[in-house]
C-alpha cells in the first residue's frame, strides 16, 4: 500500500477538487532491491491477468480517476507493452500515465504504447551522476549543442524521435537539487561525492541561501549556488528555471508538467501559497494566474 492507509485514501478522494483527477502510482523506484523484480514478476505470463484485474479493481473501488505506472528498473519491454495494452482494455475510461526516461528501453515502450496512455511524464532529473567524472546540474533544460551533457531537451528528443506526439509529453521538474562538495561550478572534472538536498532545506539554510551565492546559467538553464567559502556547488531548479521551462514547453507543444515532489518544496513556516513557492510559480507561468 505504500504511503497511504485506507483511511487516508478515503480522505484524499473526498477532498479532491471538482474537475481534478486523482491517480495512484504503482512504482518500483522505492526500492532497488526488493522492488527490482516486482514488475517483471507481476506482468509475467502467469500473473498478468490477475495483476491487471487487481489494478482495475483498486482504481474503481477507491474512486480513483486512473493509475500511473512507474517501472524504472530492469524493464521488460514486451511485458510492459502488454501491461499497458491490457490496462487500457480493463479501464477504458480512466487516465493512464507513465513515468519515463531514456534508459532501460522506456523510450521504446513509450514509442509502441503511447496510444494506450494519456501522458508520458519525462523524469528530467538525476542527470548528474558523479560516475560521469565531472560536476553537472541535476536538471538543466538545454543541451546547448554540447553532446557531452544530459539535459531535459536531450531526454525529450529521445521520445519525440520515435513518433510520440509532443502533446502527450509531460516535462518533469524536480523540487530537489544536488550538493557538490569540493567544486564551485559545473563541468569541472574530478572525483566527487554529491548528495541530494531538498529545495525547502536549501532556501531555509541561512549560511548558503545568500544573494551573493545565487546564480542562473543562461546557457544550459539551471539555478545554482556557488559558495567559494565552503568550496561547494549546489544545483537546483528555482523560479527562473520554471519561467524558462514553461516558455520552452509552450514552443515545443508539450502537454504539461510533472513535479517531484511537493513535500520537497513545502515551507512549514510560511502561509498560503508561499508554502509551495515552486508549485505556485509553475501555476502562474502556465496559466497566468492561480486561484
Amino acid at each position: 500500500m505504500g504511503y497511504l492507509s485506507q483511511v487516508e485514501i478515503n480522505a484524499l478522494i473526498a477532498a479532491r477538487p471538482a474537475g481534478k483527477k486523482a491517480l495512484f502510482s504503482i512504482a518500483d523506484a522505492a526500492s532497488s532491491t526488493t522492488g527490482a523484480t516486482s514488475f517483471a514478476d507481476a506482468t509475467s505470463f502467469g500473473n498478468i491477468v490477475q495483476f491487471v484485474a487487481n489494478t482495475a479493481k483498486f482504481v474503481n473501488a477507491n474512486g480513483y480517476d486512473g493509475v500511473d505506472i512507474d517501472w524504472e528498473h530492469d524493464v521488460n519491454i514486451a511485458q510492459y507493452n502488454d501491461l499497458l495494452l491490457r490496462l487500457r482494455s480493463a479501464i477504458p475510461s480512466k487516465v493512464i500515465t507513465m513515468a519515463a526516461g531514456n534508459w532501460d528501453g522506456l523510450d521504446s515502450v513509450a514509442g509502441t504504447s503511447y496510444p494506450q496512455v494519456d501522458q508520458i511524464n519525462l523524469m528530467c532529473y538525476d542527470m548528474d551522476s558523479p560516475a560521469g567524472g565531472y560536476s553537472w546540474y541535476n536538471n538543466a533544460l538545454l543541451q546547448a549543442e554540447n553532446p557531452l551533457v544530459n539535459t531535459c531537451d536531450w531526454r525529450a528528443r529521445a521520445f519525440t524521435s520515435v513518433g510520440i506526439a509532443a502533446g502527450k509529453i509531460g516535462v518533469g521538474i524536480p523540487f530537489y537539487g544536488r550538493r557538490w562538495p569540493g567544486v564551485t561550478r559545473v563541468l569541472v572534472t574530478g572525483s566527487f561525492n554529491p548528495s541530494t538536498v531538498f529545495y525547502r532545506d536549501l532556501v531555509t539554510d541561512r549560511t548558503r541561501w545568500q544573494p551573493e551565492y545565487q546564480f542562473y546559467d543562461r546557457t544550459y538553464k539551471s539555478n545554482y549556488l556557488s559558495i567559494p567559502a565552503l568550496n561547494e556547488f549546489d544545483s537546483y531548479n528555482g523560479t527562473q528555471f520554471i519561467a524558462d521551462a514553461v516558455a520552452w514547453q509552450k514552443t515545443q507543444g508539450f502537454g504539461g508538467f510533472m513535479t517531484f515532489t511537493v513535500d520537497h518544496e513545502y515551507l512549514s513556516g510560511e502561509s498560503g501559497d508561499a508554502r509551495y513557492p515552486l508549485s505556485t510559480a509553475l501555476c502562474q507561468e502556465v496559466f497566468g494566474t492561480c486561484p
